[in-house]
């Protein structure tokens, strides 16, 4: 990876873009000998994406594996508080503490 001062590359931005675009260079921009950013191609950026949503994938599935683990319970509620107006409350019940649905208080989301 090449690296240069961030005047110099003020001064060539039209070059190191076309080596970056086409020559698929990674170029890093520095500060005072301390690097600051790297100039890396659209297809690079794109295949990082793609990596950070399938490690997202990843991270919500452990996460409802955990949540079945631990026994979760989602209980929809029809009126929703002011600071949840689009979020969903999760309660968590041990398996023997669960009671039928008719005994749950819908509005405010604990068991009876």
């Amino acid at each position: 990876m090449t690296s240069m001062p961030i005047t110099a590359a003020r001064d060539d931005l039209a070059d190191l873009v076309n080596r970056v675009a086409y020559g698929k260079e990674r170029i890093c921009l520095t500060r005072h000998g301390k690097d600051m950013a790297c100039m890396v191609s659209v297809e690079e950026v794109r295949l990082l994406e793609l990596i950070e949503d399938r490690l997202d994938l990843f991270d919500a599935l452990d996460a409802l594996r955990e949540m079945r683990r631990s026994k979760v319970l989602y209980l929809g509620l029809n009126s929703k508080p002011s600071w949840a107006s689009n979020r969903r409350r999760w309660l968590v019940v041990s398996r023997s503490a669960r009671r039928p649905h008719g005994n749950c208080e819908r509005s405010t989301g604990v068991l009876s």
